[in-house]
C-alpha cells in the first residue's frame, strides 16, 4: 500500500515539475518555489526506490529465515566438509 501511494506521488511529481516551471516562466511565482517543486519530486523518487529496496530486502530475510537452500559460502564449506 505504502509503495502504491509513494509511486502515484513519483508519477506527480514531474507534472507538478512542470507546472512549478511554466509557472516561473510567465513570471507568477520565484525561482525558489520551482526549486523546492525540483526537490520534492527528487525525494519522491528516493523514497520509492527506498522502499522498494526495503521489500527487496525483506524478501531476502524470508527466504533465508524459511531455509530454502540460501548458503553463505561459509555455510556452504562447512557441510560440504561434513560430508566428506
Amino acid at each position: 500500500m505504502e509503495i502504491e501511494i509513494t509511486n502515484l506521488r513519483k508519477k506527480a511529481a514531474p507534472q507538478a515539475q512542470a507546472l512549478s516551471r511554466e509557472r516561473y516562466n510567465k513570471g507568477i511565482t520565484s525561482y525558489l518555489v520551482f526549486l523546492e517543486q525540483q526537490r520534492q519530486a527528487f525525494d519522491a523518487e528516493l523514497l520509492l526506490e527506498d522502499l522498494r529496496a526495503n521489500l527487496l530486502s525483506a524478501y531476502v530475510r524470508l527466504y533465508k529465515a524459511l531455509g530454502t537452500g540460501w548458503l553463505t559460502e561459509e555455510e556452504k564449506q562447512h557441510a560440504e566438509a561434513e560430508v566428506e
